[in-house]
This record gives C-alpha cells, sequence and structure tokens, in this order.
C-alpha cells in the first residue's frame, strides 16, 4: 500500500512539473564585457537587472556570457484576495506582484 502510494506521488509530480508555467526563464543575451547585452536597454552588468516594461518582471545577467534569468509574476499574489487577475507595469518588480488593481477591457472601452 505504502508503494501505492509513493508511486502515485511521484505521478502526481511528475504531471504538475510538466504541466507548471514557470515565473522565472533562462534566456540568452548577446555577451558583451562585463555583462548581457539587453534587448532593448543597452548593457546590464554581470549581477545586474532591467525592470521589464511590459510585463511585472526582470531580466538579471549572470554573466559576461550572456547567460540571464528572467523574473516575473503573472498575477497578484493570491493572499492579496484581488477582484482581477491584472498586474500593474508601471511598478517595479517585486511590488508589483502585491498590488490589486483593475483591468480594464479594451474592447468595451474602444467601442
Amino acid at each position: 500500500m505504502k508503494l501505492l502510494y509513493i508511486l502515485s506521488m511521484i505521478l502526481v509530480v511528475i504531471f504538475l512539473t510538466c504541466c507548471a508555467n514557470g515565473l522565472v526563464h533562462f534566456k540568452q543575451l548577446q555577451p558583451v564585457q562585463n555583462g548581457c547585452a539587453g534587448e532593448k536597454s543597452g548593457t546590464i552588468d554581470v549581477g545586474d537587472f532591467v525592470q521589464d516594461p511590459n510585463t511585472c518582471g526582470i531580466t538579471l545577467c549572470h554573466n559576461d556570457n550572456g547567460d540571464s534569468l528572467i523574473y516575473y509574476c503573472q498575477i497578484p499574489a493570491g493572499f492579496e484576495n484581488c477582484n482581477d487577475n491584472v498586474v500593474d507595469t508601471d511598478v517595479d518588480f517585486p511590488e508589483c506582484c502585491w498590488q490589486c488593481v483593475s483591468g480594464v477591457n479594451c474592447k468595451k472601452a474602444a467601442g
């Protein structure tokens, strides 16, 4: 019985791992001396980061080979009990993960 439980837990972990959408992603940027070449932000020094203007996140340069990680949150933290699952891209990461904001339906606003 214990073996069946252990096997079922392993299957659950495998399933959740395959279906999860991570909030940290590796990204290869162009290497430059002492850092990474940001896509729109110029040079990012090793260990430094830049805010992403389109998400609630940052790009962190790890080494001068161009290895970087993108950290972001898709929705506000669950304990905030927000009415909408919307993040504010004008607030720096990670503060934007802890604030409730209201979304705008662009189709309704335009029409």
